[in-house]
C-alpha cells in the first residue's frame, strides 16, 4: 500500500466517524439487566408470573442469577422455554411426590410391583455392617425426572456452558464444608439445580469435586451480591422468601430446620436486597413455602407485582416504554421448537451417541446399566426418549440418583449414585382378624453386583406367622425383556379361634362357652422362572412342594402323632400377570389381570389334581376425583381340594407381598366375615367406586356378588342357574387414609340377601386395617 492509499483510507474513516451519531460506551449497561430469582419453595411460583410480565413488555434480562426454586424457573427460561410453558410444566408436577423414592410403579417391571413400599421403616448398613443414618427424607431423584429430560439438550447445543445458552445463567449452592457459596456457569444444569434445592432434612446433600453441596439459600436466598460481581448492570431483584415460621409450624421438623438456618441468613438476605436497583416483592404473606395448592394465585401475584414495578425498570435501563415492540423469544409452545436465539430443538430431531460411559457404580456392573437404558454406540436419540432413557434405570432399584448428560463429545455420560445394599426393614399392621401383627425382613440387594436379591421375610402375629427365605434374580436382554428367578422356602401358620355358647336347656344349669384352636401350618419350596414383557407382563412356571397339617384343640395330641403328621403335595404351576396400575393401593388408572395353573401328579380323592384360578380388573377415573374399579374372579378345580388349597370368601383383609406363602387363599367380600364360606370353586363379581375427598382421603361405595361351592355339588349346567339363586350380594362403604404409616381403612357392609340355610347370620359388619399389607 503506497502513502496516497494509505491517506486516502485514514481520511475516509474520519469523515465516517465525524458523519455518524456517537454510540455512548455504556450503552450496554443502560439497556440491560440482570435479573435475580429467589428461594422460596412453593412460593418461588410467583416467579413464573414475573417472567409472563417482563417478556410481555419485550424486556428480556441479560443475565439471570438464581438460587433454589428460582434454580427451576431461570434454567428453563435461559434454556429458552416460554414463561407459558413453564407454567404448564409446573401444573403438571406432582409437587406433593417430589419427596418419593420410590420408582414409578409404571416403569417398574411386573416382578418388582409387589415389592412396593409395604414396610413402615428401613434401615440401611455399609459393608462393614455400620448402621447409615439417613440425612433427609429423599435423595431428590424427583428433581432429576423433571429436568433432565429438559435440559439435556439445550446444554449440550450450549457446549455445556452456561454463558451460551439462550439466556445467560448462574445457579447458587452452599458447599457446607467450607460454607461458602458455589456458583454454577458450566456442566450439568440438572446437578446444579439439584445442589441448590438440596434443602437440609429434605433432600440428601449432591457430592460434587470434594464439595457437599445443599441449598443456594443458606448462602444466597436473593443472590444480588453474586450479580454484582458478574457485572455493572442494573440488578432486579424478586424476594418471593417466606418469614420465619409460626411457633405452630415448628413441630415440623423440616420447618424447625428451615427455621434455624432462615435465622442464620436473615442478614444476608437483607445486604442483597440493599444492593440491588429494584426489588420486587409479591404479596404472598399468606401462603406458605410448602403450600402448592395456590399455583394461579401465586403466578397470578407474581404477575401483578412485577406489572407495577415495569416503568421503574424501563427507567432505570432506559428502554423505551413500548409494549407493543416486544417480541418474545421464547419458545410458546408445549413441543420443542426453534427461537431466534434460543438452543431448543424439534422433538423428532435425532442426535448421535458416539459412546456410553458410567460413573459412580462401584458394585454394579456397567453392562446392567447400559443394558436398562436401551442405548447402544452409535444409536440416536431424540428429546422425547430422555424420560424414558432416565426412569428405565432408576427403575432397576440399585441406586438413590440417576443422572445423564449428552457431553460435547455426543458422549451419554450416567452419573449413578449406589444405595447401600445391605438393608433391614419392619412392618406393623393391624386388623380385625389376624389382629396385631409385625416383621423384620433383613436382604442384600445387588449380590455379585448383578441385582440379585437376597432376603428373608420374618413375620409373626398373634394370628398368623410367616418365615421365608428368598432369591430373586433378574436378568436384562434389553430395557423391555428380561427372565426372572424365584427360590424361596417358607413356612406359614394360621391359628383360627372361634367362640362357641352352648345354651343349657335346664332353668337352673349355666350355659357353657367353649373355645376351640384350629391351627395350619404350610412349609414348602418353590421355584420358579418367568419373562417379563414389556413392564406389564410377566409368564412363569415352576415347581412347588408343600406339606401341611391341621391341629385342633379339642383333639387329644396323640391323635395327630404329637402334631408332626404332615400331608406333602408337589405342584406345577403356570403363571401369568398383567399389571399395569399406577399405583397399589388407591389406583387411578390401569389394569391388573391374573391367571394361575397348577396341578399335582399325585392322586387326590382319586384323581390328578387340575386347579385354575383367574381375574380381569379394571381402574379408570373420571375428572381426576371418580374412580372406578370393577372385578371379576374366578376358579375351579378338577375335584376336591384340600383344605390349604381351597378358596375362603369374606372379609375385608387385603394381602399382597406374601399372599402365596400365605396358608388361606382369601378372597375379599364386603358383609360377610373373614373366611365366611369355603368351597372349591369360586365366582365373584366385584365393583368399587372411589371419590378422593382431599389428598389422602378417600371414600368407596363398594358390592360383591359371588359364591363358592363345593366339587360336585352341583351339575356344570346348573351353576348359572344355582348362582344367580343363591349367591349373596354384599353392600358396603368404607372411608380410607393415606397415613405415614400405611392406609387405614374403616369399612361397613351387610349381605342383601339371607344366608340361613348356610348357618351363616345376615349382619352388619364392620372392617378395620391400619398399616401396609404384607
Amino acid at each position: 500500500m503506497n502513502q496516497s492509499q494509505y491517506l486516502f483510507i485514514k481520511l475516509l474513516s474520519l469523515f465516517i466517524l465525524c458523519t455518524s451519531s456517537p454510540v455512548p460506551a455504556s450503552t450496554q449497561t443502560e439497556t440491560s439487566f440482570t435479573l435475580v430469582l429467589s428461594g422460596g419453595g412453593a412460593r418461588g411460583l410467583a416467579q413464573i408470573g414475573v417472567l409472563r410480565a417482563l417478556d410481555e413488555s419485550g424486556l428480556k434480562p441479560s443475565c439471570i442469577v438464581a438460587t433454589s426454586m428460582g434454580a427451576i424457573i431461570g434454567s428453563f427460561y435461559a434454556c429458552g422455554y416460554s414463561p407459558a410453558f413453564i407454567e404448564t410444566q409446573a401444573r403438571q408436577i406432582s409437587w406433593n411426590s417430589l419427596f418419593s423414592n420410590s420408582v414409578s410403579r409404571t416403569r417398574q417391571f411386573v416382578s418388582d410391583k409387589t415389592e412396593s413400599q409395604n414396610y413402615l421403616w428401613e434401615m440401611q448398613f455399609d459393608d462393614n455392617m455400620r448402621l447409615i443414618l439417613p440425612t433427609a427424607l429423599s435423595y431428590g431423584q424427583a428433581v432429576y425426572n423433571h429436568t433432565v429430560p429438559w435440559f439435556t439438550i439445550p446444554q449440550y447445543k450450549a457446549g455445556m456452558n452456561f454463558d451460551s445458552l439462550s439466556i445467560p445463567l448462574r445457579i447458587v449452592a452452599t458447599d457446607i464444608l467450607s460454607g461458602k457459596r458455589v456458583v454454577f456457569s458450566k456442566g450439568n444444569i440438572s446437578t446444579a439445580i439439584r445442589a441448590s434445592c438440596a434443602i437440609p432434612l429434605a433432600y440428601s446433600p449432591v457430592y460434587l469435586d470434594n464439595m457437599i453441596l445443599l441449598d443456594g439459600g443458606l448462602s444466597a436466598n436473593i443472590p444480588v451480591s453474586v450479580a454484582r460481581e458478574l457485572s455493572d448492570r442494573v440488578v432486579v431483584a424478586i424476594d418471593v422468601t417466606s418469614e420465619l415460621w409460626q411457633k405452630k409450624d415448628l413441630e415440623n421438623p423440616v420447618h424447625f430446620v428451615d427455621q434455624i438456618a432462615s435465622i442464620g441468613i436473615k442478614m444476608q438476605k437483607e445486604k442483597d436486597r440493599a444492593l440491588a436497583d429494584i426489588v420486587i416483592t409479591p404479596s404472598i404473606n399468606t401462603i406458605t413455602n410448602s403450600d402448592f395448592s395456590n399455583i394461579d394465585t401465586l403466578i397470578n401475584l407474581g404477575y401483578l407485582a412485577t406489572k407495577a414495578a415495569i416503568p421503574d425498570i424501563q427507567k432505570l435501563i432506559n428502554k423505551p416504554s413500548d409494549t407493543s415492540s416486544g417480541q418474545s423469544t421464547h419458545i410458546d409452545s408445549g413441543m420443542y421448537a426453534h427461537a431466534i436465539d434460543s438452543c431448543m430443538m424439534s422433538g423428532d430431531e435425532k442426535f448421535g451417541i458416539t459412546s456410553i460411559s458410567v460413573t459412580g457404580n462401584l458394585k454394579t456392573r456397567t453392562s446392567i446399566i447400559k443394558t436398562a437404558s436401551g442405548l447402544k454406540e452409535h444409536d440416536s436419540i431424540s428429546c422425547t426418549e430422555l424420560p424414558k432413557i432416565l426412569s428405565s434405570v432408576y427403575s432397576t432399584n440399585l441406586f438413590r440418583n440417576v443422572n445423564l448428560e449428552l457431553d460435547t463429545n455426543s458422549q451419554i455420560k450416567f452419573t449413578v449414585e449406589e444405595k447401600k445394599y445391605l438393608r433391614m426393614r419392619f412392618g406393623l399392621r393391624f386388623d380385625e382378624f389376624h389382629l396385631g401383627e409385625g416383621f423384620i425382613q433383613p436382604a442384600y440387594e445387588n449380590l455379585f453386583g448383578s441385582g440379585i436379591q437376597t432376603l428373608l421375610h420374618l413375620q409373626y402375629g398373634l394370628r398368623r406367622e410367616k418365615y421365608s427365605m428368598e432369591l430373586q434374580a433378574k436378568h436384562l436382554f434389553t430395557s423391555n425383556f428380561a427372565n426372572n428367578l424365584l427360590v424361596q422356602m417358607y413356612i406359614s401358620k394360621d391359628r383360627i379361634f372361634q367362640r362357641e355358647i352352648i345354651d343349657n336347656d335346664s332353668t337352673d344349669g349355666p350355659d357353657q362357652i367353649v373355645h376351640n384352636e384350629r391351627s395350619l401350618t404350610k412349609s414348602g419350596a418353590l421355584i420358579l422362572t418367568g419373562t417379563s414383557i414389556g413392564r406389564s407382563a410377566l409368564f412363569g412356571a415352576g415347581l412347588k412342594v408343600e406339606r401341611f397339617k391341621i391341629q385342633v384343640s379339642n383333639k387329644s395330641a396323640l391323635d395327630d402323632y404329637f402334631g408332626l403328621r404332615f400331608k406333602t403335595l408337589p405342584f406345577w404351576l403356570l403363571k401369568l400377570n398383567i399389571d399395569s396400575m399406577d399405583k397399589f393401593p388407591f389406583a387411578k388408572s390401569g389394569s391388573r389381570h391374573f391367571i394361575i395353573i397348577d396341578g399335582s401328579w399325585e392322586k387326590i380323592n382319586s384323581h390328578y389334581l387340575f386347579n385354575a384360578i383367574g381375574g380381569l380388573e379394571q381402574s379408570f377415573t373420571i375428572n381426576r376425583i371418580h374412580t372406578f374399579t370393577p372385578r371379576i374372579q374366578l376358579a375351579w378345580a378338577n375335584t376336591r381340594l384340600p383344605e390349604v388349597e381351597r378358596r375362603y370368601l369374606g372379609g375385608m383383609i387385603p394381602e399382597q407381598r406374601n399372599r402365596e406363602i400365605g396358608v388361606y387363599s382369601m378372597v375379599q367380600f364386603v358383609g360377610l366375615e373373614p373366611r365366611a364360606l369355603s368351597g372349591d370353586l369360586l365366582g365373584l363379581f366385584h365393583v368399587d367406586y372411589r371419590v378422593q375427598i382431599s389428598g389422602k382421603f378417600h371414600a368407596s361405595a363398594i358390592i360383591d356378588w359371588g359364591n363358592v361351592w363345593e366339587k360336585g355339588q352341583y351339575a356344570s349346567n346348573k351353576l348359572p342357574a344355582q348362582f344367580i339363586k343363591y349367591a349373596p350380594l354384599g353392600l358396603g362403604i368404607s372411608l380410607a387414609y393415606e397415613s405415614p404409616l400405611g392406609p387405614m381403612i374403616l369399612s361397613f357392609g351387610q349381605t342383601a340377601k339371607s344366608l340361613n340355610r348356610t348357618g351363616i347370620r345376615t349382619q352388619p359388619t364392620i372392617y378395620f386395617s391400619a398399616g401396609h399389607d404384607f
